[in-house]
């Protein structure tokens, strides 16, 4: 699936959106934490600008609930990394994938490791992250060259 999107975000929304968008409470009372970017040791670290390469081949995305959840819940996302095809308008296109987790009764948390693949391009991209169709985490972030 590919999506046609503005390519002029001007920097400083950039810079908010990445800024506003990191570690972030949900809307959902079952939600303690929402946490997406690069595994290291356990934790995840959390990067305006995600290298791509040798030394980041995954992201990671946790969602840590308040107590054991009392029902089962779905956790689903829509990564959108940009393509090397063009629009039309010559725009950059957007390639989404899309990922789906069923989280049992009695979980704290789900996680879910999105791999890197050798054709991905540096650039603007962005996470959809939802619990049972309710948005938790929307976030651009950039990933960058690591030979540079």
């Amino acid at each position: 699936m590919s999506r046609a999107r503005g390519a002029g975000l001007g920097s400083a929304a950039f810079a908010l959106t990445v800024l506003l968008g990191c570690r972030s409470p949900s809307a959902d009372s079952d939600v303690l934490r929402v946490e997406f970017g690069v595994p290291f040791g356990g934790d995840i670290q959390d990067r305006a600008q995600i290298p791509l390469g040798l030394e980041t081949r995954e992201l990671s995305l946790r969602v840590t609930f308040r107590e054991p959840l009392a029902r089962d819940r779905v956790l689903s996302w829509e990564l959108e990394r940009p393509s090397s095809a063009r629009g039309s308008d010559g725009g950059t296109l957007f390639a989404a994938e899309l990922g789906e987790a069923r989280v049992g009764k009695g979980e704290r948390t789900a996680e879910a490791k999105l791999a890197f693949r050798r054709s991905d391009p540096p650039g603007p991209w962005r996470i959809h992250v939802r619990l049972d169709g309710r948005a938790l985490l929307d976030r651009n972030f950039e990933v960058v060259d690591d030979k540079h």
